[in-house]
């Protein structure tokens, strides 16, 4: 098993305009899945109109398990399965960046300076 760490952020239409703070805070600490990731909120914007609905953007950190991959091998080719795995993970399409800082496998760690950017047209 792989793990990766970094920073994502992405656009979330909270359910609760008035406590979008807390409602998105706990939406995302209830994420569960059989790989135990961790995300932990960096920071909430103020909601804003994109694409004709009412949404946030948020900044979180992430600790994620990837698969075991037989097409990947050695651990930097795992960078590109961080972003479909965390669009799967986190329920979303609208994910605008990610930052990996750290990809490790078997003990072994890899320090990388990757950026992924994702454009979306946000209104």
């Amino acid at each position: 098993m792989v793990k990766a760490e970094g920073i994502v952020d992405f656009i979330y239409k909270p359910i609760q305009i008035q406590d979008y703070k807390k409602e998105t805070t706990y939406r995302i600490k209830s994420i569960k899945n059989k790989f135990r990731d961790k995300f932990k909120i960096i920071s909430i914007s103020p909601p804003y109109e994109s694409l004709g609905e009412m949404v946030v953007t948020v900044s979180c950190s992430f600790k994620i398990h990837l698969l075991d991959n037989p097409h990947c091998k050695i651990v930097d080719d795992y960078v590109g399965y961080v972003f479909p795995t965390l669009a799967e993970r986190l329920s979303t399409r609208r994910i605008l960046s990610t930052k990996i800082n750290q990809i490790s496998s078997n003990g072994v760690n890899i320090k990388l300076s990757f950026r992924q950017l994702n454009h979306y047209d946000i209104r």
